[in-house]
């Protein structure tokens, strides 16, 4: 048997359709009403924790995520770069030897790249960073980062009290001295 175009079951809307194939057994009208009432629900918006969630949010700008997006010939790159460029300061495997400067390995690679574009933008102001990077394109800097971020961060030296105990606030004191040179001595720089 053919239906005709106005019937229930061609409705072009989801709750139309779920309404009819769901209702089709079923000749009492609480039925209807209530497979009504769940398709609009759920598929029309009004699920409780569909709308308590927060729509995702987009990235300002493509740049933001590209560090994420990488391959190994990328990380080749950027290792060639780093050491050129990168090592006489942080150290071939980015662990500088030299007080005041920053450790590199392990560090996540988006925060590498955002503070890269700082340099070359001069939002961040460092006369030898700001050299070192700025005939650097985008993509050597997404290069870097990346190359960077998947190294084996620094292992702290081993401190010990008076006692021949490890002491854990001495500890991460040594462990912190890398950070000093750019958040400062008590750490709360930017």
């Amino acid at each position: 048997m053919m239906r005709d175009s106005t019937s229930r079951t061609e409705t072009v809307t989801r709750t139309g359709i779920v309404m009819s194939r769901l209702g089709a057994g079923f000749s009492h009208p609480a039925w209807a009403i209530a497979v009504g009432a769940l398709a609009i629900l759920f598929w029309g918006g009004g699920c409780p924790a569909a709308l308590a969630q927060k729509a995702p949010t987009q990235a300002t700008s493509s740049d933001d995520l590209r560090p994420l997006n990488t391959n190994a010939m990328d990380i080749e790159e950027g290792k060639r770069l780093a050491q050129t460029s990168c090592a006489n300061c942080h150290g071939a495997e980015g662990i500088s030897a030299t007080a005041g400067v920053p450790n590199l390995a392990g560090q996540r690679s988006p925060y590498l790249y955002r503070e890269l574009r700082a340099y070359v933008s001069g939002a961040r102001d460092n006369g030898l960073m700001n050299g070192a990077v700025k005939f650097l394109s985008a993509d050597a800097l997404i290069d870097v980062a990346a190359y960077f971020a998947g190294l084996d961060p620094a292992q702290p030296a081993a401190a010990s009290n008076a006692k021949g105990e490890a002491d854990p606030v001495q500890a991460g004191k040594v462990a912190a001295a890398g950070c000093a040179g750019c958040h400062g001595d008590d750490l709360r720089g930017g």
